[in-house]
């Protein structure tokens, strides 16, 4: 069936998993919940019953039974040997995560790694670069030009009238 022949979702279907205001105002505390113990530790964490386990606090836990949420991984993304980031997996059924689960999403949280290490130097170059640039938007000064005479996107320089 193509896409155009198939019905359009319910008025009440929501997506598999969509996340809600409440759940994407939680922030990671340190210590705290999952992830807060991936950031303190560096190490993967797993748990089976995420509503029933008592590393969990009470608010974090309000938003995993509204939003149904059952069994949790979490590993840390390592940057430079430090903990920058954590890479989550949530069920909304009562299957743990394994080992293999585990070890897949290492190298997941690996990926991200060297992927937010590349944007963060590509950022870098591109400071750099600005800087370099007396105008700011990627046209470098000829030695003979003075950082107020060289030219700027979409205008027209002396020379080339």
């Amino acid at each position: 069936m193509n896409s155009a022949a198939r019905p359009p979702p319910a008025a009440s279907a929501r997506a598999p998993w969509t996340a809600t205001p409440r759940y994407t105002a939680l922030r990671i505390r340190v210590g705290q919940g999952l992830g807060g113990k991936v950031l303190a530790e560096g190490r993967p964490i797993r748990t089976a019953n995420y509503r029933e386990d008592p590393d969990i606090p009470p608010d974090f836990r309000e938003v995993a039974l509204a939003e149904r949420f059952v069994a949790e991984i979490a590993v840390p993304i390592r940057i430079e040997k430090a903990v920058a980031g954590v890479l989550f997996v949530i069920r909304r059924t009562a299957r743990a995560f394994s080992a293999a689960d585990e070890t897949i999403l290492i190298r997941l949280a690996d990926q991200a790694a060297i992927a937010i290490a590349n944007a963060r130097l590509f950022q870098d170059q591109l400071g750099e670069a600005a800087g370099a640039w007396p105008d700011g938007g990627g046209h470098r000064a000829r030695p003979e030009q003075h950082a107020g005479d060289h030219p700027r996107p979409g205008r027209a320089t002396a020379a080339a009238r």
